[in-house]
Protein backbone atom coordinates (compact mmCIF):
# COMPACT_ATOMS: atom_id res chain seq x y z
CA UNK A 1 0.00 0.00 0.00
CA UNK A 2 2.67 2.67 0.83
CA UNK A 3 4.46 1.64 -2.49
CA UNK A 4 1.28 2.95 -4.57
CA UNK A 5 0.94 5.69 -2.58
CA UNK A 6 4.49 6.65 -3.01
CA UNK A 7 3.64 6.05 -6.81
CA UNK A 8 0.64 8.62 -6.89
CA UNK A 9 2.88 10.81 -5.28
CA UNK A 10 5.46 11.16 -7.79
CA UNK A 11 3.01 10.90 -11.04
CA UNK A 12 1.85 14.43 -9.28
CA UNK A 13 4.53 15.91 -8.13
CA UNK A 14 5.94 15.20 -11.90
CA UNK A 15 2.36 16.78 -13.36
CA UNK A 16 3.13 19.85 -10.91
CA UNK A 17 6.76 20.27 -11.73
CA UNK A 18 5.59 19.71 -15.77
CA UNK A 19 2.76 22.58 -15.21
CA UNK A 20 5.38 24.88 -13.39
CA UNK A 21 8.08 24.57 -16.07
CA UNK A 22 6.12 24.91 -19.29
CA UNK A 23 4.37 28.20 -17.76
CA UNK A 24 0.95 26.54 -17.04
CA UNK A 25 -1.70 28.57 -15.17
CA UNK A 26 -3.65 27.97 -12.78
CA UNK A 27 -7.09 29.73 -14.55
CA UNK A 28 -8.18 30.17 -18.18
CA UNK A 29 -6.73 32.84 -19.80
CA UNK A 30 -10.84 34.38 -19.87
CA UNK A 31 -11.30 33.70 -16.73
CA UNK A 32 -8.41 36.16 -14.74
CA UNK A 33 -10.20 38.74 -12.98
CA UNK A 34 -10.86 42.32 -14.05
CA UNK A 35 -9.48 45.66 -13.64
CA UNK A 36 -12.36 47.38 -11.21
CA UNK A 37 -13.82 50.20 -12.75
CA UNK A 38 -14.49 52.17 -9.75
CA UNK A 39 -16.21 55.49 -11.38
CA UNK A 40 -18.39 52.77 -11.91
CA UNK A 41 -18.96 50.76 -8.28
CA UNK A 42 -18.96 54.76 -6.91
CA UNK A 43 -21.88 55.32 -9.11
CA UNK A 44 -23.79 52.24 -8.14
CA UNK A 45 -23.12 53.15 -4.13
CA UNK A 46 -24.27 56.56 -4.74
CA UNK A 47 -27.57 55.23 -6.87
CA UNK A 48 -28.39 52.57 -4.59
CA UNK A 49 -28.05 54.76 -1.98
CA UNK A 50 -30.51 57.54 -3.47
CA UNK A 51 -32.79 55.11 -4.47
CA UNK A 52 -33.03 54.08 -0.81
CA UNK A 53 -32.40 57.16 1.19
CA UNK A 54 -36.01 58.89 0.64
CA UNK A 55 -36.58 61.48 3.25
CA UNK A 56 -34.40 59.76 5.63
CA UNK A 57 -33.47 62.73 8.38
CA UNK A 58 -31.52 60.16 10.82
CA UNK A 59 -27.63 60.33 10.51
CA UNK A 60 -26.88 56.39 9.29
CA UNK A 61 -23.67 54.96 8.57
CA UNK A 62 -23.38 53.05 5.31
CA UNK A 63 -20.71 50.19 5.26
CA UNK A 64 -19.76 50.05 1.79
CA UNK A 65 -17.99 46.60 -0.31
CA UNK A 66 -17.28 46.07 -3.23
CA UNK A 67 -15.99 43.22 -4.98
CA UNK A 68 -12.41 42.69 -3.71
CA UNK A 69 -10.75 44.81 -1.28
CA UNK A 70 -12.63 48.15 -0.44
CA UNK A 71 -10.00 50.25 -0.61
CA UNK A 72 -9.28 53.89 1.43
CA UNK A 73 -8.62 55.51 -1.92
CA UNK A 74 -12.07 53.84 -3.41
CA UNK A 75 -13.84 55.41 0.09
CA UNK A 76 -12.42 58.54 -0.28
CA UNK A 77 -14.65 59.23 -3.46
CA UNK A 78 -17.41 59.58 -1.25
CA UNK A 79 -16.13 62.24 1.52
CA UNK A 80 -18.06 65.42 -0.50
CA UNK A 81 -21.16 63.44 -0.49
CA UNK A 82 -24.14 63.84 1.83
CA UNK A 83 -24.00 60.53 3.76
CA UNK A 84 -21.66 58.75 5.77
CA UNK A 85 -19.56 56.13 3.71
CA UNK A 86 -17.04 53.65 5.41
CA UNK A 87 -15.62 50.55 5.46
CA UNK A 88 -17.34 47.11 5.49
CA UNK A 89 -15.50 46.63 9.40
CA UNK A 90 -17.06 50.12 10.59
CA UNK A 91 -20.27 48.59 11.20
CA UNK A 92 -21.47 45.12 13.25
CA UNK A 93 -24.22 42.95 13.84
CA UNK A 94 -25.99 43.82 17.54
CA UNK A 95 -28.95 41.24 18.28
CA UNK A 96 -30.11 40.94 14.70
CA UNK A 97 -29.36 44.51 13.73
CA UNK A 98 -26.94 46.37 11.73
CA UNK A 99 -24.71 49.39 14.15
CA UNK A 100 -22.22 51.44 13.87
CA UNK A 101 -18.75 49.24 15.46
CA UNK A 102 -17.85 52.41 16.94
CA UNK A 103 -19.97 54.87 18.88
CA UNK A 104 -18.46 57.65 16.81
CA UNK A 105 -16.53 56.73 13.68
CA UNK A 106 -14.29 59.49 12.76
CA UNK A 107 -15.01 61.80 9.62
CA UNK A 108 -12.63 61.85 6.93
CA UNK A 109 -12.17 64.23 3.82
CA UNK A 110 -10.26 63.88 0.67
CA UNK A 111 -8.77 60.38 2.16
CA UNK A 112 -7.85 62.05 5.23
CA UNK A 113 -9.26 62.16 8.86
CA UNK A 114 -10.22 65.32 9.59
CA UNK A 115 -10.17 64.56 13.62
CA UNK A 116 -14.22 65.52 13.88
CA UNK A 117 -16.64 62.66 15.05
CA UNK A 118 -20.22 61.80 13.86
CA UNK A 119 -22.36 60.13 15.87
CA UNK A 120 -24.80 58.00 13.28
CA UNK A 121 -28.37 56.87 14.99
CA UNK A 122 -28.43 53.45 12.57
CA UNK A 123 -26.25 51.51 10.26
CA UNK A 124 -26.51 49.36 6.95
CA UNK A 125 -24.26 47.43 4.97
CA UNK A 126 -23.87 47.98 1.15
CA UNK A 127 -22.37 45.73 -0.93
CA UNK A 128 -22.09 45.99 -4.51
CA UNK A 129 -22.59 42.18 -5.63
CA UNK A 130 -22.17 42.02 -8.76
CA UNK A 131 -21.16 44.60 -12.02
CA UNK A 132 -21.54 43.27 -15.65
CA UNK A 133 -20.45 45.15 -18.64
CA UNK A 134 -23.26 44.89 -21.56
CA UNK A 135 -21.41 47.38 -23.71
CA UNK A 136 -18.24 50.02 -23.03
CA UNK A 137 -20.91 52.70 -22.34
CA UNK A 138 -23.34 50.73 -20.08
CA UNK A 139 -23.75 48.73 -17.55
CA UNK A 140 -25.63 46.90 -14.81
CA UNK A 141 -24.95 46.56 -11.20
CA UNK A 142 -26.61 44.01 -8.57
CA UNK A 143 -26.55 45.66 -4.98
CA UNK A 144 -27.86 45.18 -1.72
CA UNK A 145 -28.62 46.98 1.18
CA UNK A 146 -28.87 45.17 4.74
CA UNK A 147 -29.78 46.73 8.46
CA UNK A 148 -31.05 43.61 10.28
CA UNK A 149 -31.94 39.92 10.43
CA UNK A 150 -35.13 40.82 8.51
CA UNK A 151 -34.35 43.99 6.82
CA UNK A 152 -32.45 44.18 3.57
CA UNK A 153 -33.42 44.92 -0.22
CA UNK A 154 -31.69 44.15 -3.45
CA UNK A 155 -31.62 46.29 -6.50
CA UNK A 156 -30.48 46.09 -10.00
CA UNK A 157 -29.29 49.31 -11.87
CA UNK A 158 -28.90 50.14 -15.19
CA UNK A 159 -25.82 52.37 -15.77
CA UNK A 160 -24.69 54.70 -18.40
CA UNK A 161 -21.39 56.73 -19.51
CA UNK A 162 -22.86 60.33 -19.92
CA UNK A 163 -20.16 62.97 -20.76
CA UNK A 164 -17.33 60.60 -19.39
CA UNK A 165 -19.22 59.79 -15.91
CA UNK A 166 -21.51 56.71 -14.94
CA UNK A 167 -24.67 57.77 -14.33
CA UNK A 168 -27.83 55.79 -12.98
CA UNK A 169 -30.92 55.20 -15.89
CA UNK A 170 -32.56 52.96 -13.96
CA UNK A 171 -32.79 51.36 -10.38
CA UNK A 172 -35.47 48.18 -10.35
CA UNK A 173 -36.03 46.38 -6.72
CA UNK A 174 -35.74 42.93 -7.05
CA UNK A 175 -35.91 41.49 -3.07
CA UNK A 176 -36.77 42.32 -0.23
CA UNK A 177 -36.29 40.39 3.13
Amino acid sequence: MRAVRHVWCAIAASFLVSACAHGARSRPEGSEPAAIDEELYAAAVRGTLQHFRGDDQESTLYCVSIPGDTRPQFLARFTHDPFLIAGPDSCKWDGGAVVPASSSPEVVSNGQPTGARVTPTRAMFLRVERVKLLSPGRAQADTSIVYGNVGANGLTLTLERQDGQWTVLTAEDTWIS
